[in-house]
């Protein structure tokens, strides 16, 4: 399956990933035990599509692959990645921790491959000999715009693509009344714009396909920039008024004129007391996929009935008993959309730490997983909202801090307890940061306990042993 470039560095949040993230709770007072790190190195050979090599490519280690699953390199256990760049042969080394957690080794690297005149991209290396990486000469776009409303220049333009992985400094740049990309892969695509222009709505292009030439000169498209599809929405009347800690998050999915979903745009609001939201700009021509949470309640699974529509619409096969959330779906007929998610109430549960003999165990941090789901593309932890823009504007966003009014992770108190709110019905993954003294006990080649949530479970027992009683291999 291909993911859409705006979907890369989430698409797949395992609990490793989860545990990771509680290392760097708000409310830490303890730094979590850090073990030397044991380093290898990987050999790669950068060659081109007639296998030559090629020189002054950036290759970037950003995730690791194990047993365990996939999960971003953590740099407060690792460090920051070390870049390296091919030399003449195209040969370079990289380094990598042989354990990705434990004494679990590293089965694979995940990099970024960047060269400007070369297609950018990210490769999962296997761990082994010589790895060969082979780069691409792709497609240039050649964009002019025209804006007949918008005040923004030719520099608050920014090229929408299904490839699009990286930041737009290393992705365009303007010549001459011109936005030209880096070469983008494949023998033909999809492209749209993006105007973002402080205080104002962000103003967009329809999709224009286009293909690769024969000559492999660049491809020379113009698009013109419009206010996108305007939102009003509110949650179901049976959602106690005022509202409080109301987040809605809406992921624009386009079908048309592309091989799999194009993820091309996320936002995300806050919801007002009396329930009311507003979006002031989408891109036309895109699915609206909808997730709502407030105090108290999240957004209901679409019925049986539509839950099939949409799965027929996305050539989907997933069940919809699989995952706790799945969006609310609406295609615009005009520029103005009025909707009403329905809702449904939430629960909170306990976690309680405690040892062998029952004694509760204070400040260990512990947390579960609960999934929301989008359609042929995965899932992430229900609530994850990010924004597009931000992706393009700030050149420090990471993909890995999604805004939430909810976590589902902490601190346990005095008394081993830890309380989770905002939960749902749901099968979960429940998981404990490392630290100097507890460990949840191995089962299966994990440390971690899977769970079934619901509204009956008010507590759920959690067993801690004294770190070191075994170890993951």
């Amino acid at each position: 399956m291909q993911l859409s470039g705006l979907r890369v560095r989430f698409s797949v949040l395992l609990t490793f990933v989860l545990i990771c993230r509680m290392g760097i709770c708000d409310d830490a007072t303890t730094e979590p035990a850090k073990s030397e790190v044991v380093w290898d190195e990987l050999a790669v050979h950068v060659v081109d599509e007639k296998g030559k090599p090629v020189e002054g490519v950036t290759v970037t280690p950003w995730a690791l692959g194990s047993r365990l699953g996939h999960g971003a390199w953590s740099r407060e256990r690792f460090g920051k990645p070390e870049t390296k760049i091919s030399g003449a042969d195209g040969k370079l080394t990289l380094k990598y921790p042989q354990f990705h957690y434990e004494q679990v080794k590293v089965g694979a690297v995940s990099v970024n491959v960047d060269h400007p005149d070369y297609c950018w991209g990210s490769e999962h290396l296997p761990v082994g000999n010589l790895v060969r990486v082979t780069v691409k000469r792709g497609t240039q776009l050649r964009i002019k715009t025209f804006t007949p409303e918008s005040k923004g220049a030719l520099t608050d333009v920014f090229v929408l693509h299904p490839d699009l992985y990286a930041p737009p400094a290393a992705m365009q740049r303007v010549k001459d009344d011109w936005v030209i990309t880096r070469p983008v892969e494949g023998e033909s695509g999809v492209v749209r714009v993006v105007s973002i222009v402080p205080d104002e709505p962000a103003f967009f292009s329809s999709s224009l396909p286009w293909n690769r030439r024969d000559d492999g000169g660049p491809q020379v498209v113009v698009l013109t920039l419009e206010k996108g599809v305007q939102v009003k929405g509110k949650l179901s009347d049976d959602v106690p008024r005022p509202i409080k800690r109301g987040q809605v998050s809406v992921e624009c999915m386009q079908l048309n004129d592309v091989e799999s979903p194009w993820e091309v745009w996320m936002d995300y609001a806050e919801i007002q007391p009396d329930g009311t939201f507003t979006f002031e700009s989408l891109p036309p021509g895109t699915d609206l996929h909808f997730i709502a949470m407030c105090e108290g309640y999240v957004s209901a699974k679409p019925s049986e009935e539509r839950f099939a529509e949409i799965c027929e619409r996305y050539e989907d096969m997933v069940r919809r008993n699989s995952y706790e959330m799945y969006p609310q779906v609406f295609t615009p007929e005009s520029n103005l959309v009025e909707i009403t998610l329905d809702m449904i109430p939430t629960f909170d549960v306990v976690l309680h730490a405690h040892d062998k003999a029952g004694n509760p165990i204070e400040g260990v941090q512990l947390g579960v997983n609960p999934n929301q789901y989008t359609f042929r593309l995965g899932s992430r932890i229900a609530g994850s909202c990010h924004r597009s823009a931000e992706y393009l504007l700030k050149p420090d966003f990471t993909w890995l801090e999604p805004f939430s009014n909810f976590r589902y992770y902490g601190r346990t108190d005095e008394n081993g307890d830890l309380r989770i709110e905002n939960l749902m019905s749901s099968h979960v993954t429940l998981g404990a940061w490392e630290n100097e003294n507890w460990d949840i006990p191995e089962k299966n080649g994990r440390r971690s306990v899977n769970i079934q949530l619901t509204p009956d479970e008010k507590r759920v027992d959690v067993l801690l042993q004294p770190k070191g009683t075994d170890t993951l291999e």
